[in-house]
């Protein structure tokens, strides 16, 4: 990254008379763009981003007041587009599958179907969506009711204090009793997005006599709770939320080969790194992925979203989204 040490002065030199040079340049997910210059001027000589560090700056970043340095200069988020296309036109891409030999892994789609009580609330939390009219605020919470309602339940709070429907009739949870039920001897790892759903789902677990592990944001000892999943022979479940335990879980793919989806993380980076719970090196067995998707809702657009890389929450609150993802199959 440093253009000024001698390290970089003796590549520079050396690929210069290069007839083909290659790089692995890394992610830039939460890094410093500004450091992606140095390393593709050493690859094509500027021909990318610009001979100097100037033009990148010029053409990508903005100058900005700093009390202590006068000035300093930050990505504009604006030219994200241009950043990432240029960038894509210059890049080798690979599935990972294609790096690790890992066993094959199957994904399956498991439809369920909303019951009556639970269709006519959803039809309302899409009417909200429709209807506000690109308000912040009413669309984060039309999208929060829309996701509430096909994982079984809706709460609110209003004047009189916080209030929640538990529907008495819950498809996926059904759905998650005849995967365990048929998932042999390996054990299973269920990931969930809301408290109230790792709640729903351990009260069937507890009720059908399955013993769990369940890591979640009020999980005290994260680490342990991982531990006592993979050493105890007795524990069947591994249930987590999947901010929680998409990361720094390593190990469940050594006695788990079975992941559910009760409802998918909409970040496409949560969402991987969800997966690689059981998918990743360590994994000696053929394993499966699948997702519970409540049949005409916004189940289908996530994973749709997904698909392309995108993530369906902040194309809704944006209002950048297809109203038929939202409606899918209630106009039948």
């Amino acid at each position: 990254r440093n253009r000024d040490t001698l390290r970089f002065g003796i590549l520079h030199q050396l690929t210069k008379q290069a007839d083909f040079v290659y790089s692995t340049t890394g992610t830039l997910f939460g890094r410093d763009v500004e450091s992606i210059w140095p390393q593709f001027y050493l690859v094509d000589q500027g021909d990318t981003f610009g001979a100097t560090l100037g033009m990148f700056r010029s053409a990508y970043m903005r100058e900005v007041s700093d009390y202590w340095k006068g000035s300093t200069w930050e990505f504009d988020k604006h030219k994200a587009r241009d950043l990432y296309r240029a960038l894509q036109h210059r890049s080798i891409r690979y599935d990972e599958s294609e790096c690790d030999s890992l066993p094959e892994c199957q994904r399956v789609a498991v439809k369920v179907r909303l019951i009556g009580e639970q269709q006519a609330h959803y039809l309302r939390a899409v009417d909200g969506v429709i209807n506000a009219s690109g308000k912040l605020k009413d669309l984060d919470g039309a999208w929060l009711r829309m996701r509430q309602i096909v994982a079984g339940f809706l709460s609110w709070k209003d004047e009189y204090g916080p209030h929640e429907i538990r529907f008495k009739e819950n498809p996926k949870l059904d759905a998650i009793e005849r995967i365990v039920e048929e998932s042999g001897d390996s054990k299973v790892v269920i990931s969930h997005e809301y408290t109230t759903s790792g709640l729903l789902i351990g009260e069937r677990l507890t009720a059908l006599g399955y013993k769990f592990e369940w890591l979640y944001g009020g999980t005290k000892d994260p680490a342990n709770c991982v531990k006592r999943f993979i050493e105890d022979p007795t524990k069947k479940v591994f249930l987590m939320n999947s901010e929680s335990g998409g990361t720094g879980t390593d190990g469940l793919q050594k006695v788990a080969r079975y992941l559910i989806f009760y409802e998918s993380p909409p970040s496409p980076i949560t969402r991987k790194q969800t997966e690689k719970r059981i998918h990743r090196p360590g994994q000696t067995r053929h394993s499966f992925i699948y997702d519970l998707l409540a049949d005409r809702t916004v189940d289908y657009g996530i994973l749709g979203f997904l698909a392309e890389g995108k993530n369906m929450h902040d194309s809704v609150v944006d209002g950048k989204f297809s109203k038929d993802a939202l409606l899918r199959g209630f106009k039948d």
